[in-house]
């Protein structure tokens, strides 16, 4: 494991030596990060980097608007789902303080809202440990957000489903404990639980809990407008009013910075290492085990294990793409946020670029290109339909064949696709894997893995009579 001599090595590398979001074997290109902000549209990005155990470095490059003032290493991003580790660990520090059981049937101590009957639920409740490893069964991935100005739901209001909330109801819809589905509904019956416990609005509980703990000394859920970095569409234009208001506090309405994020992962690696955390080691402990066969523990995603074990997570509201990423045990670890639809493809390759850097083990893996020829991709060529619980009628998706690979058109955004076998591909930019399914020599349809973590299918449309 290597370190740079210097903290200005380290900012160096990301100002003038960004790798690619994928890594190609035999390929090794780079560039500035004022070109990658042009080229990704991105109007800002900031950065955190924890080495040894502490926060080596702090940085901000571009604006907090295309004309605005420049973004600095205080400048206030929405943290989007990375508001869900921070519900996590409130809840984790209720069951170390014996308020809360990590099995306990969630709608016994429910209040002001219960679930709703389920044949699902009937001798297998819904308990905090699947709330928080996305194993409760929950609908409702994430919430797309409410415009500044009009009228916001409340917590009731979004858990029923009714206006002025722009989200189903809650519901269970597959047997608690026995698969990983992804839900911020989930994280907000947890919210709901977490303040009828207490009897504290949860911003409070959270701010006495994890961010006073933590030291997330500016992190909030009401930031101050000349605070707050303005988000910004894929086109490139700000949103009005500067960005979108999250009422769903525990899934996606936290504010912060890298700094405070990469301090909640530090707070997280003392307690793994039983040195003064926020939470009692045994409880980090199982907060970064696997829950099931899933990949998740208790509020955050993992990779591998042993001193390679890393707990993460994402996040993207509208106008926003962060990330927050650090090893268990080795002291390292990053915070990346930026203020783009556009955001996620920077994000990678800063990712990519510190874990060059600083040597992170088992991070950086390069791809292998195999050609599979202009017969096998027009086999692929066509409109296909992704099925996504969130979107009843399915996503459309139309892949083409240009010069030599395959590119897509989605509300994902366009992408290309290279070839690892002739069935299976990856994206150059977005984050995603696809298998094709082959029937009579065509393609009837692929599985999409995005980030990692989320699996979708989708048949073809043009084929079908």
């Amino acid at each position: 494991m290597k370190s740079p001599t210097t903290r200005s090595e380290g900012i160096e590398a990301v100002e003038h030596q960004l790798l690619p979001s994928v890594m190609i074997e035999g390929q090794r290109s780079t560039s500035s990060m004022a070109e990658a902000l042009e080229e990704h549209n991105v109007p800002a990005v900031s950065v955190a980097v924890i080495a040894e155990g502490r926060i080596e470095w702090a940085h901000a490059w571009g604006r907090t608007t295309a004309d605005g003032s420049l973004a600095n290493s205080e400048t206030l991003f929405q943290s989007c789902s990375i508001s869900k580790p921070v519900a996590a660990l409130t809840t984790l520090r209720l069951v170390a303080s014996g308020a809360l059981d990590l099995d306990a049937d969630v709608d016994s101590l429910l209040r002001s809202w219960h679930i709703p009957d389920n044949p699902h639920t009937a001798g297998n409740p819904v308990t905090p440990r699947w709330l928080m490893s996305h194993r409760a069964g929950f609908n409702v991935r994430g919430f797309p957000g409410y415009a500044i100005g009009s009228q916001v739901p409340t917590l009731g209001q979004i858990l029923r489903g009714e206006p002025p909330a722009n989200t189903d109801a809650l519901q269970v819809e597959t047997a608690p404990g026995t698969a990983f589905r992804y839900s911020g509904g989930g994280t907000q019956v947890l919210q709901q639980l977490l303040e009828d416990l207490s009897g504290l609005p949860y911003s409070d509980l959270a701010k006495r809990e994890v961010l006073d703990v933590a030291e997330m000394t500016v992190s909030t859920y009401e930031p101050s407008p000349e605070a707050a970095a303005f988000g910004h569409l894929a086109s490139g234009e700000p949103m009005e009013g500067g960005y979108g208001i999250q009422p769903e506090l525990a899934a996606a309405g936290l504010w912060s910075t890298p700094s405070d994020l990469a301090g909640l992962a530090i707070s997280m690696q003392r307690a793994y290492a039983d040195d003064g955390g926020i939470i009692p080691r045994q409880l980090a402990r199982a907060a970064l085990t696997p829950v099931g066969d899933g990949p998740t523990g208790l509020g955050f995603f993992l990779e591998s294990d042993g001193d390679r074990l890393r707990f993460s997570h994402n996040g993207g509201n509208t106008g926003f793409r962060c990330h927050l990423e650090a090893y268990a045990s080795l002291g390292l670890g990053a915070a990346v946020m930026t203020n783009s639809d556009n955001g996620q493809i920077l994000v990678n390759r800063i990712f990519n670029t510190i874990a060059d850097t600083y040597g992170w083990p088992g991070f950086l893996t390069e791809r292998k290109v195999v050609s599979v020829g202009q017969e096998v991709l027009d086999r692929y060529s066509g409109s296909y339909l992704l099925r996504l619980d969130e979107a009843p009628d399915g996503i459309p998706i139309k892949v083409a064949v240009g010069d030599g690979l395959l590119t897509f058109e989605s509300p994902l955004g366009p992408g290309k696709l290279l070839a690892e076998s002739e069935t299976r591909f990856f994206g150059t930019q977005l984050p995603v894997e696809v298998e094709f399914h082959r029937e009579d020599g065509q393609a009837s349809g692929f599985t999409l893995v995005f980030g990692g973590t989320t699996t979708m299918e989708a048949t073809r449309t043009d084929l079908q009579p």
